[in-house]
């Protein structure tokens, strides 16, 4: 707990230095609402409300606080950089738990089957909870990165960035807010300006840390788009498809489509949805956020 309390310090004090300075700062403030069966059958939603501190010009810096709420049905839904991920239903075979519910004597971090009466989780399976319509909150994990553009940029018509990205694990592991583990991500992102709008796209590698229940791939993610420019009232479309290997052995690829709108001038607002199209997706997924301030821009 202290170290948790230390870490939301450091980051606020880090992040309101800029913002005050003469150094572009951003601050972004959204909710997030996404449910789905994520390819296992079991129904799941995640609600969650996340404050964005942004700053920098040609190298960018980021830092990500969230505070998660999740019910699940009947199963383990633990939350991974690319949102909860379901092992289904496995009596039994929960982490530190063995046997029917409430017979294990273990804690999550004894791992699979470690209570009485348990057999154990075959190696390399993800173990699942047997709870029904349990309901978890809490603060999520903190995500910080830095981003550097390489070429182009400002009046250019064309730009490539590289981002370096950092999942620190303050979240709740016994809630399953969270994996408990390190996360790290290394990508690249790139845009071209055309007459009526921008193409986008990126793609990045992410080593994903395994908790003691469940072996979780190191996976590739991509995504491509085009925004709009300006149109009336200075709205701004942009529609984008994304997908990343499956992170759990056996869930599937995750495909999506999405759709944003955007507009505003200092107090900038945005809201987005997004669809899974096949694998381990979400069903649907809802997201609105306002930002005040000014941060040089990425891509896309």
């Amino acid at each position: 707990m202290k170290a948790r309390m230390a870490l939301w310090a450091a980051l606020g004090g880090l992040c309101a230095a800029p913002v005050s300075a003469a150094m572009p700062g951003q601050i972004t403030v959204a909710g997030t609402s996404v449910s789905g069966d994520w390819g296992t059958g079991v129904e799941s939603d995640r609600r969650s409300a996340v404050v964005r501190f942004a700053w920098g010009g040609k190298t960018r810096l980021r830092g990500d606080l969230e505070l998660v709420d999740v019910r699940s049905d009947g199963a383990l839904v633990v939350q991974t950089p690319f949102g909860p991920v379901a092992a289904g239903r496995r009596p039994g075979h929960g982490p530190g738990t063995g046997g029917d519910a409430g017979s294990g004597s273990g804690s999550p971090g004894d791992g699979p089957g470690s209570g009485p009466g348990g057999a154990p989780t075959p190696p390399g399976e993800p173990a699942a909870v047997p709870v029904a319509d349990e309901r978890f909150t809490g603060m999520g994990d903190l995500r910080l990165a830095v981003e550097r553009t390489l070429l182009g940029g400002g009046s250019r018509l064309f730009r490539l960035d590289a981002e370096v990205g950092l999942k620190v694990p303050t979240a709740d592991e016994e809630k399953y807010l969270g994996t408990g583990e390190w996360d790290y991500r290394v990508g690249l992102g790139g845009e071209y300006r055309l007459w009526t709008g921008t193409l986008f796209g990126g793609a990045g590698w992410n080593r994903l840390g395994d908790p003691a229940w469940a072996v979780l791939e190191d996976v590739f993610d991509v995504h491509a788009g085009m925004a709009s420019d300006p149109l009336a009232g200075g709205l701004v479309v942009a529609g984008w498809l994304e997908a990343n290997q499956e992170v759990l052995a056996g869930a599937g690829d995750r495909t999506a489509a999405g759709l944003s709108l955007g507009g505003g001038g200092r107090v900038r607002w945005r809201i987005e949805l997004t669809a899974g199209l096949g694998g381990s997706a979400e069903d649907l997924s809802a997201a609105f956020g306002v930002s005040l301030g000014t941060t040089g821009r990425g891509s896309g």
